[in-house]
């Protein structure tokens, strides 16, 4: 009878091991697809920000960007594109630079708490030479 406890026992603590490994890594993969994605969308701002920059007024394109579930704040202003990213009980940075100097309106996205999911942005310069980013409700 102990020998059946023991077993028990043992079988219990390897059971709970595992648990708690897979439990960690699935933890640790959304978090990290979050971050890639969030690292996705960044740079394809930056791109498309810095080809309106360089072709100058009157340059305009959209482009579609995926916001993901875990995005805390987006900052988009002077030389800077930064989305915080929820992971866990902390945050991180995910950004870029870019050559143009930017204003954005994109409270259609982060306005009182972010819209995780597919954002129309438009993107244009300005005649002073400013890039202006904005969402659109499409």
């Amino acid at each position: 009878m102990v020998e059946y406890l023991v077993l028990m026992a043992i079988a219990l603590l390897v059971l709970s091991i595992v648990l708690s490994v897979a439990t960690n890594l699935m933890f640790g993969s959304a978090s990290q697809r979050g971050i890639d994605a969030a690292k996705r969308t960044v740079e394809t701002i930056r791109e498309k920000v810095d080809f309106i920059y360089i072709h100058g007024h009157p340059s305009r394109t959209q482009t579609r960007v995926i916001i993901p579930n875990n995005i805390n704040n987006i900052t988009i202003r002077d030389h800077f594109i930064r989305l915080r990213v929820d992971v866990g009980n902390y945050y991180t940075d995910v950004y870029e630079i870019t050559k143009a100097n930017l204003t954005a309106n994109i409270s259609g996205i982060c306005g009182g708490g972010c819209s995780p999911g597919n954002h129309l942005l438009i993107i244009e310069s300005t005649e002073a030479g400013v890039v202006n980013i904005t969402s659109s409700n499409s």
